[in-house]
């Protein structure tokens, strides 16, 4: 399994975050793809990591917050999924909103990179798309923010807000 956290370097108040994922989980920070438009570049740096790892593969965002310290235990069930959310901000009937924290299995990586989505989708719409229409089996933890979640206090790239819930 490869482990990457997508980081902007030039946003230093997420710097923290980053060195206790790196410092837990051994990830390599994959420099986010920078676009005028945020959805577009989270959209194609998760691509990216996508594209050049060869197995299964672990991504944080930088705004990933550990809650629970046992966070990586929820792997233990990559047997039996394709996809799984470590923390997610919301379900919705369609799947989910957050893409901060997620392992994703070899077939799930090829069937979001096959389904040549536009990159101007959020990339956990993508997800939800891929989902559907691939049908994977996903796992999102319950409650939602039970491992992780986005860190209250940030300025959200994708929405140029103050994440306060």
């Amino acid at each position: 399994m490869e482990t990457y956290i997508i980081h902007n370097e030039k946003i230093i108040d997420r710097n923290g975050l980053v060195e206790i994922i790196k410092n837990k989980t051994n990830a390599v920070v994959f420099p986010a793809i920078l676009m005028e438009d945020g959805v577009e570049g989270c959209h194609s740096s998760h691509k990216q990591i996508y594209l050049k790892s060869k197995n299964d593969v672990l991504v944080f965002e930088d705004d990933c917050e550990i809650l629970n310290e046992n966070f990586l235990e929820i792997l233990k069930f990559k047997d039996q999924y394709d996809l799984i959310y470590i923390g997610i901000n919301k379900k919705i009937s369609s799947g989910s909103y957050g893409s901060h924290a997620m392992w994703i299995s070899d077939l799930a990586k090829k069937c979001f990179i096959d389904c040549n989505q536009s990159i101007t989708f959020p990339v956990d719409i993508a997800w939800n798309n891929v989902e559907q229409q691939y049908k994977l089996k996903t796992y999102r933890p319950e409650p939602v923010n039970k491992y992780v979640q986005q860190r209250l206090g940030l300025r959200s790239i994708i929405t140029n807000r103050i994440r306060c819930s």
